[in-house]
């Protein structure tokens, strides 16, 4: 790695991390030994959920794949707030 941090990286790529989610009832990250498991992310930006449904019914593959982005961007917003960010390769 050429020292440049995995933000700065997504920024390039046109990616910009989003706000947390509200997580009242699990744990959006959690650490064992030098591990970190996220779950329960989904797509949300802009303080609400995108993308209710499922794809093909509700909307289409290319809304999907936007779904899943912002879902996986999440996920890392998650592991940023539990300072695991920059362990990601």
């Amino acid at each position: 790695m050429s020292g440049e941090t995995i933000e700065a990286r997504l920024k390039t790529l046109g990616h910009v991390l989003p706000d947390l989610a509200p997580t009242h009832e699990f744990l959006a990250v959690n650490v064992v030994g030098d591990l970190a498991y996220v779950s329960g992310h989904a797509p949300y930006l802009g303080g609400e959920f995108r993308y209710l449904g499922k794809v093909g019914r509700d909307f289409d593959l290319e809304a999907g794949r936007s779904a899943a982005q912002l879902a996986v961007l999440g996920c890392l917003s998650s592991l940023k707030e539990a300072g695991c960010l920059e362990h990601v390769s």
